[in-house]
């Protein structure tokens, strides 16, 4: 939770203040968090790319900072509690996040998918 809070702070801020230095320190504080901290304070990813990398990545390639900031917010409200998910054989495994936002199987982690086919009773 506290991570969560520094995260939007951070996101907050940025709205007023973006410029190249500013998303340098928010790089380097995640490339901190990853290299001391996320084994620890991590559970387990429920998606492919985990939220370190998703945000880091966006930081570097997403010009402008509102867009940015709704990115990352999807995802922190996804994160947030387990996805709904249910299986379509017109499009195979799609989880629905709190963000009412449709995650493809190959943006899921192994053991997410793993657990729903456990749940559902087939291998």
């Amino acid at each position: 939770m506290k991570l969560k809070f520094l995260l939007t702070t951070y996101l907050h801020f940025g709205k007023y203040c973006d410029c190249f230095f500013y998303r340098k320190i928010g790089v380097l504080s995640i490339f901190f968090y990853q290299w001391f901290f996320k084994k620890t304070l991590n559970r387990q990813c429920q998606f492919k790319i985990t939220c370190s990398k998703f945000i880091k990545e966006h930081l570097t390639k997403t010009k402008k900072f509102e867009e940015l900031f709704n990115i990352i917010n999807i995802r922190i409200l996804d994160c947030s509690k387990p996805l709904n998910i249910s299986f379509s054989l017109k499009s195979g495994i799609i989880a629905t996040g709190g963000s009412l936002k449709k995650y493809r199987e190959d943006e899921l982690s192994k053991k997410t998918i793993n657990n729903f086919k456990k749940k559902i009773g087939t291998k």
